[in-house]
């Protein structure tokens, strides 16, 4: 094993990696490692890489080196990656965090789709309402999705999309026809998007981290100036604490409206 490996940061968010269907439009390393725990996206990532998946405690150096064969590997948590700088250079590292609206891996089995249909440079606002509809029930198999998008794509075009109302201009932010999860994790990507534009200069490579997109990067930053620092800061806490501890959604969301309308300092 190389001494004095360099590791990843301990207790990093599995949605710092991308998710599985990046795959699809990624050239592909012999060593690569998933994140988290979804069968769905586990079963996919053994179909395209040609390798079954063994789940292990932590992964060093000496799991990947010397093999035969391309490695696929699965560990819970980030934390228990441990590599040197040369290794992870070889080796991809997957989230098995849920595919779910606005995300990366939502538009990337669109994007497939288009690839297959022939449909040379879709447009984005196309790609984003088809991933919506895709995402409307959980994906439980990414192949059967690819094929759903194609037949959603050869469908009339869905009706445009309305940007959200958001807590600090509005107390009627979260829309009664949108699943109240999808919404707080869309709300707290949007939040730490206020916190990187803040900064001087505004911080894009931090925000493309989180698969913030760059319209609406330039839209936070146009309002991030005006925006209390204390009240981001105490929606971002509120948010997380909810990510972590999984309470209802609505008590968060009344929390969050409180923070905005002064009621809680």
């Amino acid at each position: 094993m190389t001494q004095n490996p360099k590791k990843i940061r301990s207790g990093v968010r599995n949605s710092l990696f991308p998710t599985t269907p990046l795959l699809l439009s990624k050239t592909r390393k012999r060593n690569n490692i998933l994140v988290g725990d979804d069968p769905a996206q586990e079963r996919f990532a053994e179909q395209l890489l040609g390798v079954q998946c063994k789940f292990v405690p932590t992964v060093q150096d000496d799991d990947l080196l010397g093999q035969n064969r391309p490695v696929l590997l699965r560990v819970e948590y980030a934390r228990s990656i441990e590599l040197s700088t040369q290794v992870r250079s070889q080796t991809d590292i997957w989230s098995l965090d849920p595919i779910e609206k606005g995300s990366a891996g939502a538009n990337a089995i669109v994007r497939h789709a288009c690839k297959l249909l022939g449909i040379e440079k879709p447009n984005l606002t196309l790609i984003q309402r088809i991933a919506d509809l895709l995402c409307e029930e959980p994906i439980s198999d990414i192949k059967a999705a690819v094929w759903h998008a194609a037949w959603l794509l050869t469908g009339p075009m869905p009706d445009e999309f309305k940007p959200w109302s958001q807590p600090w201009n509005s107390q009627n932010w979260l829309p009664i026809n949108v699943d109240p999860q999808y919404r707080l994790n869309s709300l707290y990507r949007d939040f730490v998007g206020v916190v990187f534009a803040r900064q001087n200069p505004p911080d894009w490579n931090a925000a493309q981290k989180f698969f913030i997109k760059p319209t609406k990067f330039n839209i936070l930053k146009n309002e991030a100036s005006t925006l209390d620092l204390n009240k981001v800061r105490a929606s971002i806490k509120e948010l997380s604490r909810w990510r972590l501890q999984k309470y209802n959604p609505l008590i968060c969301a009344l929390k969050i409206t409180a923070i905005w309308s002064g009621t809680v300092s």
